[in-house]
């Protein structure tokens, strides 16, 4: 697939002082209506009259020539069912269009923006030609216009499919020159001109039936042709016959300028500079690029636009963190890290401002003297600083007035959107994804670059980075079907091993003896655990952010001196030990008993990401340079398979798969392919390397085997697990497990306990249906003038709300001293342990969750979306409230001090049963209600669905009532011996009554996530 041409880069990974208020999200160089012109069509042809297109059996196209045309894609009606538009355009407006526009690129950090340039040429029209349906007999003589669509027929095709041709237009977007010719314009002329179509080509859209509930499109785009605007009208031949230049398609790759940044420099005094100067450090990748914006172009910008309704509310983009709805947004879609902070302040001004290699600004080495913050309130004098952010986030008149006085130092006052905070879109897992409250949902294929414009209340516009466009447009009448449908494209995960969802998993660091006193305190406490994660395996290396990691994935066994014996025995009481590893490799130098220099390793074979002078490329990471893998290499995956291997000879069980969102967007590669792709693609590599491994010692291990002749088979207890942070569409197809990444350690809104729940739910709707957070967050800042660590109540109330998601694990967080921790105090513990027992309670029901991901993409936790729709406020819910499966409600505490939530429930769910107090709300009630629950710390707002009038057998009553006992723990050790009771009573129910058990003793469920 074509990738932007003419792209730059700008590197700002030592850039000091930046603007702190950059833009959220990029702006357009190609205004909304400005990429969606007017369509044409002949009145005389047979276009000029409706007429309806069959696509496949099941859809069918419409076209309808009144208001100026259009076309509505829809699922052929049977019996009484009306016609729903799955797709249709907007009457009058093109529905596709192009242009060309020079692409830029910033990146700091794991950070990313990509944006318009200088736009060349700008829509102009859209023609259709003609619609056709075309059938086997067609494809096997050969059509001129299957043969423009790139059409490729095969065995499973359903016929017909369906093309529509025509002419693309596109202007100059001014007349100071012509893209044809590079000659300068002047005067009436030169503006006539430059209204006039520069560049036309043909294009084809296909729509081909794949499945029952989908229809595939493509877009493909050839034949162009330039009209120069310098021809001289009276010399020139008549319009039917106008001169031109015919080129054929080519792929497009990008020139990326580097820039260093520079803006930020030391005072000359100083014998080391910080950074070479601007004119120093321009480089530019591909030759004379002045020439290359005077020859004719390409489209390199495709525009789809097509109607939406004021009311429709926009669902997906996958894993979210601000927003779960996104009507009256523009959402990028571009993997990278992100942010700290995004958007929540004070954190987020503070990291954009400092967009440095963290500790280096304040060492005396760089000859800084100190950032001095000041915050000033309305009519309160100036304080100097701060110890913590409660005053400031209980101020709501606050603003802000920053000052700094930095030696030397200028602040560089670059808008770019791509600095350490981030913002509301960044995301480690995108998706160009949606489903909306109309029931209509489209998926983009391919990994280019692309923003969803949703700005407009009558439309939705996609801009795709590139000059072809393949996708999806789904048909299903709930959003389960919806959801369903997609992930059946797209990939869903394998049945989690049964011991990784069986008790906690225990975040860990230290070294051996701080484990082992650890897991002795979870003994005394009777703490089910499954696993502990003990990342720092590798050993520790201190930096300025805090304790880090030797990415050099190997165990350090001064750091855990009696590994062996620390795995065997925790595996002998049945706990099993993960770890941790990445993609990328660091030099060990400083490191004095590594006994394999993986990065040496990988240097020799040529397997890592390379610059653009085929060396290494070292990019900056926290606090030391790193090199990644490139996994587009056959070496490398079976290079990193080896090291996986030797993790688990070591005893490993599982890892945390780390990274991979940054791929550098000037990077050279061994596939040779658009690095601008392949980083919306790199993680969905790196998970499948990972994938891969895990299959291929499942298949080869004796255990394995040994669990299907048992009839265990998937879901078992001796399979390993991994679980990754960075994804794109396609990433459920390798990853097994996610977990969001790094929140952090805060109250607030879009970077802590509350966005890891938006999180939680928006990757749900994505795609992404087993995902889980840090308990207590990630992210500790504790510097003198701006603290957030984690408190205590913060750390009980996130225990709380990951007890209810389908992995139970905690993080010390990047300063475990500053943060208080489970194991802190006895009130930590003991809260830990009822958490730990609360997520037990309900093993029997995430069992069942876990295959329904597996079998129908459908998620452990859920936003109520998925099952009520048409509930508006529903529809309008983030981080309040939340479903696990449809039987269970969960409204947690999010706000520092409260005692109490307000619950909502929903029109048509029946009603619930509070698991503390058996207080049901519900009962016989009209539409949805909301009511005040209490919720102290260690009795979380939990409620348990009867749905008595939809109650189909016994069942489900006996089901409710083992929730119940479950999860109503009211003593320290939480025995569950009533739940036993109650299974082995069930159990012999269903023995004397003869109903179904699968294998494995888990009782069938339907679609719906319904205990049957």
């Amino acid at each position: 697939m074509a990738s932007p041409a003419h792209s730059k880069t700008t590197k700002k990974h030592h850039a000091r002082l930046n603007n702190p208020f950059p833009r959220a999200v990029p702006a357009a160089a190609i205004r909304n209506g400005d990429a969606a012109p007017r369509l044409s069509f002949a009145p005389a042809s047979k276009l000029a009259h409706a007429h309806d297109f069959p696509v496949g059996t099941r859809f069918r196209l419409r076209w309808d020539p009144s208001l100026g045309g259009e076309v509505a894609l829809s699922r052929i009606p049977s019996g009484d069912d009306a016609r729903r538009a799955m797709w249709e355009s907007v009457p009058g407006v093109a529905f596709l269009s192009a242009a060309s526009a020079a692409t830029e690129a910033d990146e700091c950090r794991g950070s990313f923006a990509l944006r318009d340039g200088r736009a060349r040429l700008v829509p102009h029209r859209q023609h259709v030609d003609k619609i056709k349906a075309f059938y086997r007999c067609d494809a096997e003589v050969g059509a001129d216009l299957l043969r423009g669509a790139a059409f490729q027929a095969s065995d499973a095709t359903r016929f017909p499919v369906l093309v529509i041709t025509g002419l693309l237009s596109a202007k100059q977007s001014s007349p100071a020159s012509c893209s044809c010719c590079g000659l300068g314009s002047g005067g009436r002329r030169a503006r006539g001109a430059a209204g006039r179509p520069a560049l036309s080509a043909r294009y084809w859209i296909l729509l081909e039936e794949k499945t029952d509930t989908q229809v595939a499109f493509s877009v493909n785009i050839g034949d162009y042709q330039w009209t120069c605007a310098h021809d001289d009208p009276a010399k020139s031949p008549p319009a039917t016959a106008t001169t031109t230049t015919t080129t054929t398609p080519r792929i497009h790759r990008p020139s990326l300028r580097l820039r260093l940044s520079a803006r930020v420099q030391r005072p000359t005094s100083k014998k080391t500079r910080l950074a070479p100067s601007r004119e120093e450090t321009s480089s530019l990748l591909l030759p004379e690029p002045e020439r290359a914006e005077a020859r004719p172009e390409e489209f390199n910008r495709v525009f789809l636009t097509y109607a939406s309704s004021r009311d429709e509310r926009f669902y997906g983009f996958g894993e979210q963190f601000s927003r779960v709805e996104f009507k009256g947004k523009r959402v990028p879609v571009l993997v990278q890290e992100q942010g700290i902070g995004r958007g929540d302040q004070p954190i987020t001004f503070a990291a954009n401002l400092v967009s440095y290699r963290p500790g280096e600004a304040i060492t005396e080495e760089y000859g800084i003297a100190f950032v001095v913050m000041q915050v000033k309130f309305q009519d309160q004098p100036c304080k100097s600083g701060w110890a913590g952010i409660d005053e400031l986030e209980s101020s709501k008149d606050l603003f802000f007035f920053f000052e700094w006085n930095v030696q030397g130092f200028k602040v560089d006052n670059d808008t770019s959107s791509v600095w350490s905070g981030g913002n509301w879109s960044t995301t480690y897992a995108p998706s160009p994804f949606y489903m909306t409250s109309k029931m209509r949902s489209l998926y983009l294929e391919g990994y280019d670059y692309s923003i969803f414009d949703l700005t407009k209340p009558d439309r939705v516009q996609i801009q795709i980075f590139g000059n072809s466009v393949q996708g999806r447009i789904l048909d299903g009448d709930s959003p389960t079907q919806l959801l369903t449908s997609y992930t059946e494209s797209t990939g869903r995960p394998p049945v989690l091993p049964r011991w990784i969802t069986s008790g906690a998993v225990v975040g860990m660091q230290g070294g051996t003896d701080t484990v082992r006193r650890v897991w002795k305190e979870l003994q005394d406490y009777d703490v089910p655990v499954s696993a502990f994660w003990l990342q720092d395996w590798v050993g520790q290396r201190k930096t300025a952010i805090g304790s880090q990691l030797w990415w050099n994935w190997e165990v350090d066994d001064a750091h855990y001196n009696g590994w062996k014996d620390l795995v065997g025995d925790l595996r002998n009481s049945g706990i099993r030990t993960v770890a941790y590893c990445n993609p990328c490799l660091v030099p060990m130098d400083q490191k004095p008993n590594t006994k394999r220099h993986l990065f040496e390793e990988a240097k020799k074979l040529g397997i890592l990401v390379k610059d653009e002078a085929g060396e290494p490329y070292m990019m900056p990471n926290t606090a030391f340079d790193v090199a990644m893998l490139d996994f587009t290499n056959p070496e490398a995956r079976a290079w990193f398979k080896k090291i996986l291997r030797g993790m688990v000879d070591d005893g490993v069980s599982g890892w945390m798969a780390d990274f991979g969102e940054g791929l550098p967007l000037d990077a050279r590669l061994h596939s040779g392919e658009d690095p601008v792709a392949a980083h919306n693609r790199y993680p969905e590599l790196w998970a499948r390397v990972n994938r891969e491994f895990a299959d291929e010692w499942q298949a080869g291990s004796v255990a394995a085997t040994a669990a299907e002749e048992d009839g265990g088979g998937a879901g078992g207890d001796d399979g390993l697990v991994f679980f990754v942070r960075s994804g794109f569409r396609e990433s459920s197809r390798w990853a097994m497990l996610f977990w969001e990444g790094d929140q952090m350690v805060s109250w607030q809104a879009n970077d802590g306990i509350k966005s890891s729940v938006v999180g939680l739910l928006s990757g749900g709707l994505s795609g992404f249906p087993l995902n889980h957070s840090d308990a207590g967050g990630y992210c500790t800042v504790d510097l003198p003038f701006l603290r957030y660590r984690r408190g205590e109540e913060l750390l009980l109330r996130w225990m709380e709300v990951n007890a209810f998601t389908v992995v139970f694990r905690t993080h010390e967080g990047n300063k475990p001293a500053s943060n208080c921790q489970f194991y802190s105090n006895s009130r930590t513990l003991a809260h830990f342990a009822r958490c730990a027992k609360l997520y037990k309670a309900w093993e029997f029901y995430r069992a069942q969750l876990v295959r329904e991901a597996a079998a129908a993409g459908l998620p452990v936790a859920r936003h109520l979306f998925l099952h009520y729709p048409a509930d508006e406020r529903v529809q309008a819910l983030t981080y309040q409230q939340f479903l696990v499966g449809t039987e269970m409600l969960v409204v947690p505490v999010l706000d520092k001090g409260r005692s109490a939530v307000t619950a909502y429930f929903p029109a048509g769910a029946g009603a619930w049963r509070h698991v503390w107090t058996g207080d049901e709300y519900g009962a016989g009630a009209q539409g949805g209600f909301e009511a005040e629950v209490q919720a102290p710390v260690g009795y979380p707002a939990v409620f348990v669905r009867l749905a008595a009038s939809r109650l189909p057998s016994g069942r489900r009553l006996r089901a409710c009532r083992r929730l119940s006992l479950g999860l109503g723990i009211r003593d320290r050790r939480g025995t569950l011996g009533e739940v036993e009771r109650e299974e082995r009573r069930e159990s012999s129910i269903e023995k004397s009554t003869g109903e179904e058990r699968r294998p494995g003793g888990h009782r069938r469920i339907g679609h719906s996530g319904r205990l049957e």
